[in-house]
């Protein structure tokens, strides 16, 4: 009876051979696997005997079938492998175990067609299709691959060239040859091994590079450069594949080779690595604010979000910022952010002192769009440059305003409002607040630029009188209190009005009454209307009426 041990295996199946009419039982192992194949002697001598050698054939499944399908006659050279047990070995009354061990080397289906045992002279052959028992076989697969690939960096950052690491480490294979393919997708593209960057036309695609031949526990270290391309929003995101082929045999294959196993045709195996591109850059600006300060001193603050899955360093950094604004070098604020890292999720701040810049035309204020440039360095040294942008055009708006409306017929006024929500038909204490003194200033400059100074007070003094008034939209706001009159001339500083507003529907208000101050007609000259700029507040909440309490009565009207 021939029989294989199970202990190691991957399983056996078993199915009819039609050619034979019997079945056989398929035990399945991987290459490599040191398995026993037992032979059971049942000897009905009265005496141990000893047995000078024993052998077991193997043959290849499908020479087994062309062979009966044909002559049926099992022939030496046709088979695959000879296992031989040498030495002597002892055979007792009644049944003994002969084990033959064995390492397989070559992928296939290998049956257990025979076994021959020489006592002396004689020799008993046994043709395991004359057995009563299934036929016995086994099936060879292949040997998983020890090799190991890592592929850096984790991530390209948008925009940038960087450089990637392809480690092949061959582990408990040797590698007889091998190929990497590497493919980009759209947006991304490689520099092939010992390439020049400068010419365009070796940056591709696609590109193959050769693995040489290694033994046991070697490394081989691929290096080679990609670009990405800026993403904007919708895009597909970007990523690199590399495709690792090598052709291998397993670590104990010349150990097995130097017995009688047949040399065979190395296992192949494929290995993936990909990297993809961030879906946003390293560095994204989460908020950018400038603050008017006394003394004409500006402080420019701004938030950034790490989105790098791994840490990064900041090496240095600089801001580029338009006029009127001038940067602060000697007062900076962010020495302790040189080297610190960051990784995903954090919020890194920044704080800019600056300062308005004395002279400056209004088309030169925010010309250039501002800006802050980030240096960031990874743990293999390679550094990358982020330009953030900084959206600051409400702060440089509010500045051209300024310097284009200076010395013209214009004035700022500030609306205060006594609270930020209330009922409808609540009343609301308003008040609005102007610097008279630069309009008096201004109509001194206008009166005329040949006069001296004492003749223009002169004049200004017989200047016509300065007239304020206050309007708004009824479907927001019913207007109560002096909200129209005349500014007298002899106020020296901001000027004040205080009035009442009453809701009139429910909801967020964004509209607010708006101050209107224009110069009375006189004979001599025309109306002259002043262009008020009114800083409001962001919004006023107007409450509904939950319930409400009337008390109805009958009326008599008299004929």
């Amino acid at each position: 009876e021939l029989g294989v041990e199970t202990a190691g295996l991957l399983g056996k199946k078993s199915h009819p051979l039609g050619y034979l009419r019997k079945k056989v039982v398929r035990h399945m192992c991987p290459v490599g696997m040191k398995i026993g194949i037992h032979v059971a002697v049942l000897s009905h001598l009265p005496s141990e005997i000893i047995l000078e050698n024993a052998r077991l054939f193997l043959m290849k499944s499908d020479d087994f079938e062309r062979t009966y399908r044909t002559t049926s006659v099992l022939e030496e050279k046709e088979h695959y492998r000879i296992l031989k047990k040498e030495g002597s070995i002892t055979i007792q009354p009644g049944e003994n175990v002969v084990t033959f061990p064995w390492i397989p080397m070559s992928v296939g289906q290998y049956v257990l067609s025979a076994v021959e045992l020489t006592w002396g002279c004689a020799q008993f052959f046994h043709d395991s299709a004359s057995l009563k028992k299934p036929i016995q076989a086994i099936d060879v697969l292949p040997s998983d691959p020890t090799q190991t690939v890592v592929l850096n960096p984790l991530f390209f950052i948008p925009g940038e060239t960087q450089q990637i690491r392809l480690a092949f480490s061959s582990n408990r294979d040797y590698i007889t040859k091998g190929e990497i393919d590497f493919e980009c997708s759209q947006g991304l593209k490689i520099l092939p091994p010992e390439m020049d960057g400068n010419d365009k036309n070796n940056w591709v695609d696609k590109c193959k590079v050769t693995l040489k031949p290694c033994g046991l526990n070697e490394m081989q270290l691929i290096t080679a450069f990609v670009t990405s391309e800026p993403i904007q929003i919708g895009d597909a995101a970007q990523s690199l594949q590399a495709k690792i082929s090598t052709w291998y045999h397993h670590a104990l294959y010349f150990d097995e080779i130097k017995t009688d196993e047949p040399e065979s045709l190395p296992l192949v195996a494929t290995l993936y690595a990909d990297v993809t591109t961030l879906g946003s850059p390293a560095l994204t600006v989460h908020t950018a604010d400038a603050f008017t300060l006394p003394d004409g001193k500006v402080t420019v603050s701004v938030s950034l979000l790490c989105n790098t899955p791994v840490p990064f360093f900041i090496k240095e950094w600089s801001a580029s910022l338009p006029p009127p604004l001038e940067l602060v070098t000697s007062d900076d604020l962010d020495d302790a952010l040189v080297g610190h890292p960051v990784s995903e999720g954090q919020e890194i701040f920044f704080s800019l002192n600056c300062r308005l810049m004395e002279f400056c035309y209004s088309d030169e204020t925010g010309s250039d769009n501002p800006s802050l440039s980030v240096i960031l360095r990874d743990d293999q040294g390679k550094t990358f440059q982020q330009v953030l942008m900084l959206d600051l055009s409400e702060f440089y708006r509010n500045i051209r305003r300024d310097i284009e409306f200076s010395g013209k017929n214009a004035a700022h006024a500030e609306l205060s409002c006594s609270r930020e929500e209330g009922l409808v038909g609540a009343p609301v204490y308003f008040t609005y607040t102007t610097d008279v003194a630069s309009i008096y200033a201004a109509m001194r400059t206008k009166a005329s630029p040949t006069r001296t100074s004492n003749q223009n007070d002169n004049c200004l003094l017989i200047a016509p009188p300065l007239l304020y008034s206050i309007i708004s939209d009824t479907k927001h706001w019913i207007l109560s209190g002096k909200v129209g009159g005349v500014v007298s001339s002899t106020t020296n500083g901001p000027f004040s009005v205080t009035f009442v507003g009453i809701p009139t529907r429910s909801g967020v208000l964004k509209q607010f009454p708006q101050l209107k101050l224009h110069y009375a007609p006189v004979a001599e000259m025309k109306a002259i209307t002043l262009t008020v700029h009114c800083r409001v507040p962001e919004r006023f909440t107007s409450l509904a009426y939950k319930n409400q309490i009337a008390l109805a009565a009958p009326a008599i009207l008299d004929s």
